[in-house]
C-alpha cells in the first residue's frame, strides 16, 4: 500500500512538473527551439520588444528574404504614415504554424499594434508527405513539435480529414499530428535543450535586424535547383480550405483589435493561389488583399537575375524594390482607412 501511495505521488509530481514547464513554455516558446536557429531568435526578440511594432508581416521564406523593416519603416515615414515594423518570415512555414504564430503574437497583447501583414501559405507544407524518405526529414524536429499545441492539432487533423486526399494519407497524417502532440504536451528534449542554453556556448544563426537578414545575396546569382515547370494555360484552383483559412486567420486577428491586410510576394515560380487570383481578379478576399505578380507588378519580374537570388527568392536588391512598393500600396490602404472614417 505504501509502495503504491509512493508511487501515485511520484507520478502525481511528475505530471504536476510537466504541466507547469508547460505553461511556463507557452509563455517562452523560443525555449522549445534549437540554439542558431532564425525561428528561436525571431520569437525571442518579438516577445522582448512587442511593444516597439505597430507592424508585423508574418509569413514564409519569401517574407523572410523580401521584407526589409528598415526600408519600409524609412519609406512610410516619406509618405507621412509612420511605421515600426518586423519581419516575422521563417523558412518553410506552413498553415499551422502561421496559425499558430498568429494566435502567439495576438496573445503578446501589445498595446501599440496595429496592422497584421499575413502571406496565405501552402496547406501542408512542413508536414507534407511524399514517398517513403522524402521531407521525413521535417517529422519530429523541435521546429515541427514546438507549434503541435492542442488547438493546431485539432485544426490539422480537421483540415486532414476534410481535404480530397486519399485514405492511407489521411491515416498518416493523423499518426504524425498526434504523435507530434504528444511530444509537445510531454515537453520531450525540452530539458536537454535548456541544458545546452544554459551550460554550452551553443551556435549563433545569422544576424536578425528587426527579423530580417543583415546579409544576404544581392547580385546576380540566379541559379536554377529545379526543373522548370512545363508551360500551362491551366489555372488550377486553391482548394476551398485554402480559402476558409484566409478568412480564419483574418477573422482571428480583427477579434484582436488588430487589422489584418494579405500579401503574397513577388516570385517567378509563382504559387497556386497567385495564379488563381491573376485569374479571378474579382474575388473578395476576406481582408485586404495586396498581390504582387507578373500582371500586378511586372518591373520586378521582368529581370529575376537582378532581383532574385534564386526561383523563389528575393536578393538585397530585390527586397528593397519590393519592400518599397509594399509600403506605397500600403499607405494608399490606410488613406482610404482615414477617409472612410
Amino acid at each position: 500500500m505504501k509502495a503504491l501511495l509512493a508511487t501515485s505521488l511520484v507520478l502525481l509530481g511528475f505530471c504536476g512538473t510537466n504541466a507547469l514547464a508547460g505553461w511556463w513554455l507557452e509563455r517562452r516558446p523560443e525555449l522549445r527551439l534549437p540554439l542558431g536557429s532564425d525561428e528561436r531568435q525571431k520569437l525571442a526578440q518579438y516577445r522582448a520588444h512587442a511593444a516597439d511594432y505597430d507592424t508585423v508581416f508574418v509569413g514564409t521564406s519569401r517574407v523572410l528574404r523580401g521584407f526589409d523593416p528598415r526600408v519600409f519603416d524609412q519609406r512610410m515615414a516619406e509618405l507621412g504614415q509612420p511605421t515600426r515594423s518586423f519581419n516575422f518570415g521563417l523558412v518553410s512555414m506552413g498553415f499551422l504554424e502561421e496559425v499558430y504564430l498568429v494566435d502567439w503574437i495576438l496573445a503578446q497583447r501589445p498595446d501599440r499594434l496595429r496592422w497584421l501583414l499575413v502571406e496565405p501559405t501552402e496547406r501542408d507544407a512542413v508536414m507534407r508527405l511524399r514517398g517513403k524518405d522524402e521531407n521525413r526529414v521535417n517529422q519530429f524536429t523541435m521546429r515541427s513539435v514546438y507549434w503541435h499545441g492542442l488547438e493546431e492539432t485539432a485544426l490539422g487533423l480537421s483540415t486532414t480529414w476534410r481535404s480530397a486526399r486519399k485514405l492511407p494519407k489521411k491515416l498518416e497524417l493523423t499518426r504524425v499530428h498526434l504523435l507530434h502532440a504528444a511530444h509537445r504536451l510531454c515537453n520531450l528534449g525540452v530539458g536537454e535543450n535548456l541544458l545546452n542554453l544554459w551550460l554550452a556556448d551553443g551556435p549563433r544563426g545569422d544576424v536578425l535586424v528587426e527579423g530580417f537578414p543583415s546579409e544576404a545575396p544581392r547580385g546576380a546569382e540566379w541559379q536554377e535547383t529545379d526543373e522548370p515547370e512545363p508551360h500551362t494555360n491551366a489555372v488550377e484552383e486553391p482548394a476551398r480550405l485554402d480559402l476558409e483559412i484566409m478568412l480564419d486567420l483574418a477573422e482571428r486577428t480583427r477579434a484582436a483589435g488588430v487589422r489584418p491586410v494579405f500579401v503574397m510576394p513577388p516570385t517567378p515560380q509563382p504559387p497556386v493561389l497567385s495564379r488563381w487570383l491573376d485569374a479571378n481578379t474579382q474575388w473578395s478576399a476576406p481582408a485586404d488583399l495586396l498581390h504582387y505578380s507578373r500582371r500586378t507588378f511586372p518591373e520586378i519580374l521582368r529581370d529575376k537575375d537582378l532581383f532574385f537570388f534564386d526561383e523563389g527568392h528575393m536578393n538585397l536588391r530585390g527586397a528593397e524594390f519590393f519592400t518599397r512598393r509594399l509600403a506605397l500600396d500600403f499607405a494608399a490602404l490606410l488613406r482610404e482607412e482615414l477617409a472612410s472614417r
